[in-house]
């Protein structure tokens, strides 16, 4: 009696799943029908036409690239150089461990066990490609529909689409956790214990990470610039290069900073790693999930860059036991970028 019961429930959750999968391939359809009002290619294109617009500005004249004349005698730059050498004495610390024969990592202070397995995490993550795939849809009909005319308008109006993604995808995620485990996101590293502590190794980690970080972009860039053109052209970049309105900027700056890391590092450290370290594996699970995540943010020249962070991201969660490292240290990196990108804005102003 209870097996012919588990049998039928095993039988209506796996239709209901394969329901689910059906249902996201439909929609896919569905949306390549969609008459576009805007083309990827031409915002790819006017991203071009901007990096040159940028590249003209750089190189207008001998005395104002990036303003170095007035640059070298800012404090602006003892700053940086101070920084850097920090960074780098911090890096070869590291580096002297490690030809030491030292542990980095003296204890793991967590044991990852969570009740979740690799077929629940597979049902979460089909709700994630289905609602991904929703907002796709909504995404392409809301534009269709509204007086989108600009690629600015269309590059705002996935900004907004992709905020209420993640939040979504959150919502989903705490759900799930509540309703079939009886567990917070405290099952994943995120809770109140350790969040000072996280943000100091976060912060100890990524600036001693910095130089390793710069060599490997170095060396994706002479040996991967080739492909560059191949690659599809930061559109992202670009827009918070050139736009004017405070009020997007400042909204997609906690969007990139905030939101995106928070949610990313929940799915990929503490969903996907945690469940595949208790399936296959702690070094398998490494990369597997650090593979699936730079694949994701696939940029040809930003691949291995983005692959050592996330090695980066499954060590300092190991190491502290809290998630709250390895989102600190995501929201540093891509603060820093930010930073960078602000600092570009005001050199081609000049």
């Amino acid at each position: 009696m209870n097996f012919k019961k588990g049998s039928k429930d095993f039988v209506n959750e796996f239709g209901f799943y394969v329901f689910i999968l059906f249902s996201t391939f439909i929609i896919s359809l569905f949306e390549a029908v969609i008459p576009k009002k805007m083309y990827l290619g031409q915002l790819y294109s006017k991203a071009l036409a901007l990096k040159g617009v940028w590249e003209e500005s750089l190189t207008l004249s001998d005395n104002k690239i990036l303003g170095l004349e007035s640059t070298f005698n800012s404090p602006l730059v003892f700053v940086f150089l101070f920084f850097i050498s920090i960074s780098l004495a911090m890096f070869l610390i590291q580096i002297y461990k490690v030809l030491a024969l030292k542990s980095l990592i003296k204890g793991a202070n967590f044991s990852l066990s969570p009740l979740w397995g690799l077929k629940d995490f597979l049902k979460i993550l089909i709700w994630v490609v289905f609602w991904l795939q929703i907002f796709s849809v909504s995404d392409e009909l809301l534009g269709f529909f509204m007086k989108i005319s600009t690629e600015r308008e269309y590059i705002v109006f996935n900004l907004l689409n992709s905020f209420a993604l993640d939040i979504t995808i959150l919502l989903l995620i705490v759900y799930w956790l509540r309703k079939y485990f009886k567990q917070s996101l405290i099952a994943v590293g995120i809770g109140i214990r350790k969040i000072v502590y996280s943000f100091k190794i976060a912060l100890l980690s990524y600036v001693s990470f910095i130089p390793l970080l710069f060599i490997i972009i170095v060396l994706s860039l002479v040996f991967l610039g080739r492909y560059e053109k191949a690659s599809s052209p930061q559109l992202m970049f670009f827009f918070l290069l050139f736009e004017k309105s405070p009020f997007i900027l400042i909204l997609t700056s906690i969007f990139v900073v905030l939101i995106g890391p928070f949610v990313e590092e929940i799915f990929f450290r503490g969903l996907l790693y945690t469940v595949l370290k208790k399936s296959i594996g702690g070094f398998q699970a490494l990369l597997v999930s650090s593979l699936l995540f730079a694949f994701l943010h696939m940029n040809i020249i930003g691949f291995f860059p983005i692959l050592a962070l996330a090695f980066l991201f499954v060590y300092l969660y190991e190491k502290t036991g809290s998630l709250w490292s390895s989102i600190f240290v995501h929201i540093l990196h891509n603060g820093l970028i930010l930073l960078l990108i602000f600092i570009w804005r005001f050199y081609i102003s000049i």
